[in-house]
């Protein structure tokens, strides 16, 4: 994930195809579900970005990751994924198509393999980085300055 940081691989995309007009934000034939691994290390993250359909995550293993969600209302959340869901961790959280998020490791170090499924899958005209706002990094800010902390981390792609 070149632009948006960490490492990743995909696993699977579905033979079946929804057919164009089907689906209210996409023109054209999509294949029906897709899923990826990725993988956050020491200090890589996944920096802000925006999809046009829903992206469920899945935690596998290693260390706490920290998803930090900006919803088109103004509202938003930083949703830890782990394996301490005595401590409140998830093991899988949805992020709404429409919203801004980024992930990064809770501490900074160690690892997490994680997953991702898309329905409808992936494609590269989906995906919106935060450089293609007009004035980047800082609209996102003016919009949701209560998690500017956040967003800043969540800057650079990193690997």
């Amino acid at each position: 994930m070149e632009r948006e940081g960490a490492y990743f691989k995909k696993n699977f995309r579905s033979h079946e195809v929804i057919p164009a007009g089907i689906l209210e934000n996409h023109d054209k034939p999509r294949i029906i579900n897709g899923g990826i691994y990725f993988m956050h290390i020491g200090e890589s993250c996944s920096r802000m970005h925006l999809l046009k359909s829903d992206e469920i995550y899945h935690f596998l293993l290693g260390n706490t990751v920290l998803i930090t969600v900006l919803r088109p209302d103004g509202t938003t959340d930083n949703i830890r994924l782990g394996q301490n869901i005595l401590d409140g961790e998830l093991l899988q959280y949805k992020v709404p198509g429409g919203c801004w998020h980024g992930s990064r490791l809770l501490e900074g170090e160690g690892y997490a393999l994680m997953g991702t499924v898309m329905s409808p899958d992936f494609e590269d005209e989906d995906y919106t980085d935060v450089d293609d706002l007009p004035n980047g990094i800082e609209d996102l800010i003016a919009k949701y300055p209560e998690q500017e902390c956040e967003i800043r981390k969540l800057e650079k792609a990193k690997f």
